[in-house]
């Protein structure tokens, strides 16, 4: 039964009902309380149950649109598809996309000869489904990573029959297809006994089985070396069955179990000898036999049990879904769970809606909501506004010095200073190789302070040793490489002076990433902040005082990074020491290096841009778009904080469903937050260029509104990235930001000439929005989360249409305000908001009013 406010699980078997298995399952896991039903291409003969036949019958074209009706009516009312004998309802390449974006989950169930001697890759469709059942211990081997769940069938419906006495005993053989079974052996061995041999074939199951009751000895099959449902139902009725067994499947299947398997094993060659023992030991041995058949198929065959393991295939598919209202699986039959077969597991009473959060579900009055998530998002955001104080009054003060710079550099100054800031950070990505993401992951991977200290002292010798490879690289090279950057040996000294800065940079990231493991914000914005204040006063004494150039800006940057780094050191001597465990440094090598090409395409999408639209417009056309991308780089200030407080938060949280529950609404809080960002960017964009640049930068507003909504796409493949992280599953993440910038390129190609900056800003919405997209695809085959599409799309698209209408009417400033200040009404009447939402907003509204009441 279905505990109240709940529905109980909506399976679907499909779509054919080969053996009878899928009817049979289907029947038990109705009287478990499962909303089950059987839906097939067309009756069979033999096993013509079925709650809905499509009756396929006609042309190619005739027998699809009848498949994909169904499908379509079938998927919003259904939970789990149960696909038998490798089948699907439409094509395989099409089925499991289509369930994946539905977030509908799926099993394949294998019979046998579906499977039977076929390779691994033409059964990997398979493995698109969420798990994979076969029906003995033979046929894992050509699905290794299936569940095992034997045929079931209703025992109290088949009574054991008594062993005849009569002279010549009957041998009943039905196969389903002689060739495969073998019936030309088994008539020929049957020819030089003195035995009546009966060939069942072509009738209904009920006739069939009556033909089995008057059998004295049944032959199975002799090719595929294992026995099927015929011999299943003949074992029922006590009957001694001889087929072909493979010997590795037959101790798996008794290790499995505990109990010996009492089927004759016999070959084509020996099936004569075998037929002849059990003529020759009367039917009080042919007995004996059968009654060990029956307890064997009690053991490992009663329905009861089957549905049991059922159950829990589907409970574990289930635990992860987080899709539609709360599903329910049925207990087990048996109160207390036995040695063998554990019960099923019921899902979790508080499953995410996709769409729009139930209020019960979550909350129970204000404790519960405000307790778990609510105060979980409370402490992302007080930890992102912390940071971005930091990552404001940097970029505050480097506006306000800007102005001054200028004045004491030349172009080639700045030109020199940009490029070897790219080295560097090309470099940086290289060397660390991906260590500090590892370091988030790992640092919350172990419980204990030893092991903690073991990932941080590992990681800190890691970046140390990488960062000094650089140092010494740029040092002894830094004639050939001022010779091929700039033209000019005499700039070797800034190429040196950039590996100093390289060295004290990647030691310094890392060594303050320990403030963010553990979470203090507020510490590590005072050693960013002694950073950039010791630094802008270094610069500022080379650069104005002394005239040190090109040279002093580089040396000014490293000097204050490395004072606050050596300082570092001295507050954390205790927790460094001489540890390298070079076991644990290959793990965060095969999560962290995979990173490595993802940051470099990150930085080709950034960047390249920049590139195009000098080679294919003109200087002028990429100096309108950079100040366009220093407008949007708002945005950016915004996405730096959540990113330093995302990683350590996201991994903190232990409990798998609190995390998958957090992780989706951070998804959808935080594109409300961007998108609605992104609107009043884009709408306020002409004023914003008027206070910040000279009237002829007018232009570069166009581009603003693109950018920062790419930023809404990139925030999206920050937040959705992380499940690929916790379950250490990186190694394809090149492959996305890789598409992205091939994406980001060839746009650039293709719209930079005919449309200058909007091209390129147009071809920056495409790649982070491909970023965003491969990223949910691949993170939910291996981290499903219950992210809140619908809502998470509402949000976005709100802010664009707002966004277009402003740009349209060409409104005064008021008007523009007011578009902006309209995004949450929008967001209310489009039915953004769920009901638990609604009410504690108008409980902090009533709070609010009270002082003034």
């Amino acid at each position: 039964m279905s505990p109240t406010g709940s529905r109980p699980l909506r399976v679907v078997h499909c779509p054919v009902n080969t053996a009878g298995v899928p009817w049979t399952n289907v029947q038990a896991l109705r009287r478990r309380g499962i909303d089950a039903s059987l839906v097939v291409f067309n009756r069979y003969t033999l096993h013509p149950e079925a709650d809905r036949s499509l009756e396929l019958h006609g042309g190619l074209v005739r027998r699809q649109l009848a498949q994909w009706k169904v499908l379509a009516e079938l998927l919003p009312r259904t939970d789990l598809f149960h696909f038998t004998f490798g089948l699907t309802l439409v094509p395989q390449s099409l089925q499991f996309p289509i369930l994946r974006a539905f977030r509908t989950r799926s099993v394949m169930h294998y019979l046998g000869s579906d499977i039977r001697g076929k390779t691994r890759e033409e059964l990997a469709y398979g493995r698109k489904a969420n798990a994979e059942i076969v029906g003995s211990h033979d046929a894992i081997r050509w699905v290794p990573d299936a569940s095992v769940i034997p045929p079931g069938i209703d025992l109290s419906s088949i009574t054991p029959t008594a062993p005849s006495s009569r002279r010549r005993p009957v041998v009943v053989h039905a196969p389903s297809s002689r060739r495969r079974k073998g019936t030309d052996h088994v008539i020929e061995a049957c020819a030089g006994l003195d035995v009546d041999l009966r060939i069942v074939e072509g009738l209904r199951h009920d006739e069939a089985l009556a033909r089995y009751r008057d059998a004295d000895i049944v032959v199975d099959q002799l090719n595929a070396g294992w026995y099927g449902l015929f011999a299943i139902e003949c074992m029922a009725l006590g009957k001694p069955v001889i087929t072909f067994l493979h010997d590795g499947a037959v101790r798996r299947t008794e290790e499995a179990y505990g109990v010996d398997l009492p089927v004759v094993n016999a070959s084509a060659d020996t099936l004569h000898e075998r037929l002849a023992e059990l003529v020759d030991a009367g039917p009080s041995g042919r007995a004996e036999i059968g009654a060990a058949s029956r307890a064997y198929v009690e053991r490992v065959h009663d329905l009861d049990s089957v549905t049991d393991r059922l159950l829990d295939v589907y409970s574990a598919v289930m635990e992860t879904a987080g899709t539609g209202a709360r599903r329910v699986l049925a207990a087990p039959r048996r109160s207390e769970p036995s040695s063998d077969l554990p019960p099923a597991l019921p899902l979790g009473d508080t499953e995410l809606e996709g769409a729009v959060p139930p209020g019960p579900a979550f909350a129970d009055g204000d404790g519960a909501f405000a307790s778990g998530l609510g105060q979980q998002l409370r402490r992302l955001g007080r930890h992102s506004a912390i940071y971005g104080i930091g990552g404001l009054v940097s970029r505050v003060i480097a506006v306000l010095l800007l102005p001054l710079y200028t004045r004491y550099l030349t172009p080639s100054d700045y030109g020199q200073i940009e490029t070897l800031l790219a080295l560097t950070t090309v470099m940086g990505l290289i060397l660390r190789a991906g260590i500090t993401s590892a370091f988030f992951r790992f640092y919350f991977d172990v419980e204990d302070d030893d092991g903690r200290l073991r990932v941080l002292r590992t990681s800190f010798w890691f970046t140390m040793g990488g960062g000094t490879l650089g140092l010494l690289l740029l040092l002894l090279f830094a004639s050939p490489i001022a010779t091929l950057l700039f033209g000019d040996a005499g700039a070797a000294n800034l190429v040196r002076a950039a590996g100093v800065a390289l060295w004290a940079t990647v030691n310094y990231e890392q060594m303050t990433s320990l403030f963010r493991v553990e979470e203090r914000s507020v510490a590590f914005v005072c050693a960013s902040l002694a950073n950039v204040f010791l630094t802008i006063a270094i610069t500022l004494l080379l650069v104005v005082s002394l005239e040190k150039g090109a040279i002093g800006v580089i040396v000014g940057n490293f000097s204050g990074t490395l004072i606050v780094y050596l300082a570092l050191l001295g507050y954390r001597r205790e927790q460094l020491g001489l540890q390298f465990d070079r076991g644990l440094l290959r793990e965060m090598n095969h999560f962290g290096i995979p990173l490595v090409p993802t940051a470099l395409f990150l930085w080709v999408t950034n960047f390249s841009d920049r590139f195009f639209l000098v080679k294919l417009a003109d200087v002028a056309e990429a100096g309108l778009y950079s100040v366009g991308v220093r407008v949007a780089s708002a945005m950016v200030l915004l996405l730096t904080a959540f990113r330093m407080a995302w990683p350590a938060f996201a991994y903190s949280i232990k409990d798998e469903r609190e995390a998958r529950r957090t992780y989706a609404y951070v998804l959808t809080y935080l594109t409300v937050v961007t998108a609605w960002v992104a609107l009043a960017l884009t709408l306020l964009s002409p004023w914003l260029v008027d206070l910040l640049a000279a009237p002829r930068f007018a232009d570069s507003a166009s581009v603003v509104g693109p950018l920062a909504f790419a930023t809404v796409s990139y925030a999206s493949y920050i937040v959705i990235a992380i499940g690929v992280g916790r379950a250490r599953r990186t190694q394809f993440n090149w492959v996305v930001t890789g598409a992205a910038a091939v994406v980001n390129v060839a746009l650039n190609l293709a719209l930079i000439p005919p449309y200058g900056m909007m091209g390129a800003a147009l071809a920056t919405v495409a790649a982070y929005t491909t970023m965003a997209v491969g990223m949910a695809w691949w993170s939910q085959r291996i981290y499903p989360v219950p992210y809140q599409w619908r809502r998470v799309v509402t949000a976005a698209l709100a802010a664009v249409a707002l966004a277009a209408i402003g740009k349209e009417l060409d409104a005064g400033l008021a008007a523009v305000v007011v578009l902006v200040l309209a995004y949450p009404l929008a967001l209310g009447v489009l039915g953004f908001t769920s009901a638990e939402e609604r009410r504690r907003l108008g409980r902090l509204v009533a709070r609010r009013r009270l002082p003034a009441g």
